[in-house]
């Protein structure tokens, strides 16, 4: 077959005769099957181009005739066929995406509407995202992600020249345009709009010298994954400042004047352990913040979805929001992601447009704060992790599916079911959550997490009123998300929980004059702990009784309880859960952190509450129900 492909390259007559056009036709048919590939990798790493499979893609062209192609209302006019069969091949293909018969896209692919040319390669577990153009020829690894409007360049001539590869686990930002036969490296990732071709200069900066590479962006160690992004002469903004990454030997590479980087497209190479953190206090955060001066909007969002590279998304996302100065804290993970953020105001509309370009976050609802006034600041830096779940549920069932979830309720419907005396309301947040707001009439569980909650209402509430009306509600709507989702499929029926929980409400009622059930204050995951839903204060400070709902943490930093204190009891506690705590912060810092070693606390800011120490405190100690399942859990 090789042999008659190059005798037809050498004399084009032979396109006529019958031999030739069954050969080439049989090249096009492997490669649409994945038996042949224009280009394949070596078991030393570096890849070898089949030229005569090359050549036999250009002779396709003249032995293919103009035709119609129908496709339900769509029709084309070309010569080449379209690819189908894509539920036999295990292929997701969304409407407008296209690709042409002679590409090979292997099982678990994802196509958004997307365009994917003859000769290309794309292999499993990979997404080509909305408008992505995947190239004739160009080969695409394992599990990589083509963002949004991503070009990958196409190349049939020079036969020589060799096609974009990109490598497995590669992560390819919105808007990047990759050409001109570059390859991308295993688990590389390329922040948004980066431009590469042959003759872009790519600095390593993860040694002691810079070190220029041209086309191939490799990977240093087994343990590195490399950040490209091109950079201008701006500055860098003002949140990365304060990072740990070698940024500034952009400005020193020898031949590159800072004058000419306007001029010059760069990109930088950043190993993981440059991985952008921070490094400040809590002042010097605060004093920072006050210093860009800008005005910041809270909001919060999430999405239960199918994330193939957690690691890889979430370093895009810190690229791509630190550039907008956002701060604030988000989870991602396989199953999705879960944040709650704050944006400068004059950046809204760009991060808007910018997450708006992820596919499955395109059109997501946003949910503003309803109250900004309790903290200067409702966040002080911008943290993005990684966790197996985006909210903890200590579930583990494998036919458990979270996106079939509960009937949504806007406000009113929300008012029209629960007027029902066959609707049962929970609360589905923690104890010290809904001490200070709740809606009238709903079942309060008293609960310290999430993943208690679960078991815990299933048997002390649910039990015995399968056939009620079910209607949960909580924060923003994460945990209502899956809470209906898993009471669904522990086999209640009638699950319905509140469409963007008590945030979403609240702004709901107050910009269409529906009635507010809810009375009290929100609580909330950041620096402000609540918002102001109505004026009425239903709880009492923990140390004196008198009425507050205003949650702090205690100063003794061995300690950092979380309850609720009046201003009178903050000036004579300072700040302070107990008397002993007042002397620990009198104590010299030194001390303090010998007294602190080997305890951990990190997470008492926004977890359990509760304490002996507070006299006004009702509920002091975790239920008993609750402890028993805590052991039960631990001993099965």
């Amino acid at each position: 077959m090789r042999q008659v492909i190059e005798a037809a390259w050498d004399n084009r007559a032979l396109l006529s005769e019958q031999t030739t056009i069954q050969a080439i036709e049989q090249v096009i048919e492997d490669l649409d099957k994945g038996i042949l590939r224009v280009a394949e990798p070596l078991h030393n790493g570096t890849w070898q181009v089949n030229e005569w499979v090359k050549k036999a893609v250009v002779l396709y062209f003249p032995i293919r005739q103009m035709e119609t192609i129908e496709v339900g209302p769509f029709e084309f006019h070309d010569k080449m066929a379209l690819k189908r069969n894509y539920k036999a091949l295990g292929v997701r293909v969304v409407p407008h995406a296209i690709a042409r018969y002679g590409a090979y896209v292997a099982p678990g692919v994802i196509l958004m509407p997307s365009y994917t040319n003859i000769g290309a390669y794309v292999d499993s577990g990979t997404m080509v995202d909305t408008w992505a153009t995947v190239g004739s020829c160009a080969q695409i690894g394992k599990d990589v992600h083509l963002s949004g409007g991503v070009g990958i360049g196409g190349v049939l001539e020079p036969l020589q020249a060799a096609p974009v590869i990109i490598e497995d686990g590669a992560f390819i930002g919105s808007r990047c345009i990759v050409v001109e036969g570059v390859r991308v490296g295993k688990e590389a990732v390329l922040g948004a709009n980066v431009v590469l071709t042959k003759s872009t200069k790519i600095i390593d900066v993860t040694g002691e010298s810079p070190i220029e590479h041209n086309g191939y962006i490799r990977k240093i160690r087994r343990d590195s994954w490399f950040l490209y992004q091109n950079f201008s002469c701006r500055r860098f903004p003002s949140s990365l400042r304060p990072y740990h990454w070698q940024a500034q030997s952009i400005y020193r590479f020898k031949n590159f004047p800072q004058r000419r980087l306007a001029r010059t497209q760069r990109s930088c190479l950043m190993n993981e352990k440059m991985q952008l953190w921070n490094t400040l206090d809590r002042a010097s955060l605060e004093k920072q913040l006050l210093a860009i001066g800008h005005e910041y909007i809270t909001i919060s969002f999430y999405q239960y979805a199918h994330i193939l590279n957690p690691q890889a998304f979430r370093n895009q996302l810190y690229l791509e929001w630190s550039a907008l100065d956002i701060v604030g804290r988000t989870y991602v993970a396989k199953e999705g992601i879960n944040a709650q953020i704050a944006i400068p105001t004059a950046n809204l509309g760009r991060f808007r447009e910018e997450l708006y370009q992820i596919d499955f976050l395109n059109g997501i609802r946003l949910n503003f704060a309803v109250d900004n006034a309790e903290a200067e600041f409702p966040f002080l830096k911008l943290k993005i992790k990684v966790r197996s779940k985006i909210l903890a549920d200590g579930l583990n069932d494998t036919s458990f599916d979270v996106t079939d979830k509960g009937v949504h309720l806007d406000a009113e419907a929300f008012n029209k079911l629960t007027d029902d005396p066959n609707t049962l309301l929970i609360d589905f947040r923690n104890h010290y959550e809904w001490e200070v707001g709740y809606f009238k009439g709903a079942v309060l569980p008293d609960v310290d997490t999430f993943r208690e909650s679960l078991p815990f209402i299933e048997k002390t509430v649910l039990k015995g009123h399968e056939d009620k009306n079910i209607v949960m509600y909580c924060t923003g709507g994460v945990r209502c998300e899956k809470a209906s989702a898993w009471f669904k499929h522990r086999g209640f029926a009638n699950v319905h929980q509140l469409e963007g929980g008590i945030i979403k409400y609240a702004n709901d009622c107050k910009e269409k004059g529906i009635e507010n059930k809810f009375i009290g204050k929100n609580f909330v995951f950041d620096e402000r702990r609540g918002e102001r839903i109505t004026p009425d204060i239903i709880a009492v400070c923990h140390q004196c009784g008198s009425p507050a709902d205003t949650h702090t943490n205690c100063l003794n930093e061995a300690c950092h309880l979380l309850f609720i204190q009046c201003e009178a009891c903050k000036e004579k506690m300072e700040n302070c859960c107990s008397e002993a705590c007042i002397d620990i912060i009198h104590l010299p810092f030194e001390q303090q952190k010998e007294l602190r070693k080997g305890l951990n606390k990190s997470n008492l800011i926004f977890k359990k509450g509760r304490s002996t120490a507070l006299p006004f405190k009702s509920h002091q100690e975790k239920p008993q129900a609750l402890v028993d399942q805590a052991l039960q859990n631990q001993n099965s």
